[in-house]
């Protein structure tokens, strides 16, 4: 029987991991689309000078707001910033 180092089955490590403070207490939710769909979006975040993800939320509370469902998806406009401006 071959011997088992910390790294296999049920033997995890600890890591920390970095947090952004906007992003306590915030999940991910998300979709596969196309391309095309992506890059509309991201024209359309441009157009309006706001970021994908306001117009993601926006969407997101008409839908809930359309079926009945409190509108619980975070509005305000987080500043612009992060991985997106480091590319060159």
């Amino acid at each position: 029987m071959p011997e088992k180092n910390d790294q296999q089955e049920g033997q995890t490590t600890t890591q920390a991991s970095y947090t952004a403070p906007s992003r306590v207490g915030q999940v991910s939710v998300a979709a596969y689309v196309g391309k095309e769909v992506r890059q509309a979006l991201q024209m359309l975040a441009l157009e309006k000078g706001v970021t994908v993800q306001h117009l993601l939320c926006v969407a997101i509370n008409d839908l809930l707001e359309g079926n009945g469902k409190q509108r619980l998806a975070d509005e305000t406009m987080p500043p612009r910033g992060g991985a997106a401006h480091k590319r060159g």
